[in-house]
């Protein structure tokens, strides 16, 4: 099952046949899927962090009651010293649609801010901001245990333990 807040990303969603229907519309920090119904619940690609710290640790709270025991949570972060050390301030890139997306970065305290720029091919423009926090991994170990789950390791990457990537991969588990 998955869940998303966009309805134009679960309309994305939705498209792909891995889908299977099992989509819903849902905020984070109230996921519409019952408690312990979860063997295990992954965040990818920095779907953390986009809330203020309380926001955070709410969010952190809701998707930790969702899983089982003996299940785990996966939380796909990035790494705040690396992304400090070789954040990109200005980038450009057009999309095979031709849109040109221009997104400039910057390091707000424990937050990476983003402003991104959409141009499409009839000059139409969209425009957004993000702001994600980061988080190290004393913050995250405290964080997990006080959502009541079980810190159990924090990988470089996806690929595991001792691959390098600018990727914190944080596992906790319920017991």
């Amino acid at each position: 099952m998955g869940f998303d807040f966009s309805p134009d990303l679960l309309v994305v969603a939705a498209g792909r046949a891995e889908a299977g229907g099992r989509l819903a519309r849902g905020d984070l920090r109230a996921p519409p899927l019952a408690d312990a119904s979860c063997a295990a619940v992954a965040l990818l690609f920095t779907a953390f962090g986009y809330f203020d710290d309380v926001g955070n640790a709410a969010c952190l709270r809701a998707l930790a009651r969702l899983v089982a025991p003996g299940g785990c949570l996966l939380l796909d972060l990035p790494d705040p010293e690396r992304v400090a050390a070789g954040l990109v301030p200005a980038s450009e890139r057009r999309t095979p649609a031709g849109l040109v997306v221009q997104e400039r970065r910057r390091l707000s305290g424990e937050r990476v801010e983003k402003d991104v720029l959409v141009r499409h091919p009839d000059g139409r423009e969209c425009r957004w901001s993000e702001s994600v926090r980061l988080y190290s991994r004393l913050e995250l170990h405290a964080l997990t245990g006080q959502a009541g789950l079980e810190p159990w390791d924090c990988w470089r990457s996806l690929s595991g333990a001792q691959a390098a990537s600018d990727r914190l991969v944080w596992w906790a588990t319920r017991s």
